[in-house]
């Protein structure tokens, strides 16, 4: 009993890890209908922010020169992240109002190969100015041999408690500002139809805006969180956003709710299947991520919570 209460503590990080960004990409598909396939890479960009901010200058990075110089660097770790999540808002934002509202219309693959173009973009600027290195990253929560709460003689990390009491905050306070706030019931009207929003004057346009800036402003947070224990380099998010989105689909690409409980989901089974299966391990986590997408796929084909569309005709 012991050993699978270990095995659940420790599948807790990555799950919510795996449901910030499934909850992120839920929130761009329930809005618009659309997946956000740079979500990733825009979340890896904002963490390069807070590196920068943080670090000492050093030529290896040239950016961090530029950043002492003008922005008196480096910063204590709590602004280097709030900019990090700034920068992402305002990378969600700008894929909207630049790109996607421009090509949405067109067809669904327009608005595939401009996102999956996006993410190209932004994997070749990082790689070409941040070069190819590996770099540390701080977290804020406590590490060390002692870093950690014994709960039913299976110990809980302070890190991975940390994360998950972070994420579940912010989640909170999105659904917070979803329901209380006048933008977020906007927010809400425009989900559920958007010719009738536009009928009884919501800025749709800025509010889907809105949306996709909330999606990378989460992305961008999980990308902070997670970067002391997956290093910062340019290909950093593509393994977890690619677990993301198995879970935002086995939860529910419509549901925000199911995407953040399919994502505690995955992480467990993954966890577990390379516990007692002993083949399993490394790159075949992958494989157990697709069994288990398939399996619910066949069982719900719209994911465990998500929304059956009804179609006037």
């Amino acid at each position: 009993m012991t050993l699978f209460l270990q095995r659940v503590f420790d599948a807790l990080g990555n799950g919510a890890i795996y449901s910030a960004l499934a909850v992120a990409l839920a929130l761009v598909y329930r809005s618009s209908g659309h997946l956000n396939f740079s979500l990733g890479e825009a979340s890896m960009v904002s963490v390069y922010v807070a590196l920068i901010l943080t670090m000492e200058p050093t030529p290896r990075l040239r950016p961090t020169l530029w950043a002492a110089e003008h922005l008196g660097t480096p910063w204590p770790l709590f602004y280097a992240v709030f900019a990090a999540v700034a920068a992402g808002f305002t990378a969600g934002w700008l894929i909207h109002q630049v790109l996607l509202r421009r090509v949405a219309q067109d067809s669904v693959a327009a608005v595939v190969g401009a996102t999956i173009g996006v993410s190209l973009l932004f994997t070749g600027l990082a790689r070409q100015t941040m070069g190819p290195f590996f770099w540390a990253f701080p977290t804020p929560f406590p590490q060390g041999p002692n870093a950690f709460v014994k709960i039913g003689g299976a110990r809980l990390w302070m890190e991975n408690l940390g994360i998950m009491v972070t994420l579940l905050g912010v989640l909170v306070l999105l659904g917070l500002f979803l329901t209380r706030s006048r933008t977020g019931l906007a927010f809400r009207a425009v989900t559920s139809n958007v010719e009738s929003s536009r009928l009884v004057g919501v800025a749709v346009e800025r509010t889907l805006a809105i949306g996709w800036g909330l999606a990378g402003a989460l992305g961008a947070l999980a990308g902070a969180l997670v970067a002391n224990s997956t290093l910062v380099e340019p290909g950093m998010m593509s393994r977890l956003f690619l677990f993301s989105l198995a879970a935002a689909t086995i939860g529910g690409l419509d549901s925000p709710g199911g995407a953040a409980v399919g994502g505690l989901v995955l992480a467990v089974v993954q966890t577990m299947a390379s516990g007692y299966i002993p083949a399993i391990g490394g790159d075949i986590s992958v494989l157990v991520s697709i069994v288990v997408l398939l399996i619910v796929l066949f069982v719900r084909p719209r994911g465990l919570f998500g929304h059956e569309r009804v179609v006037r005709v």
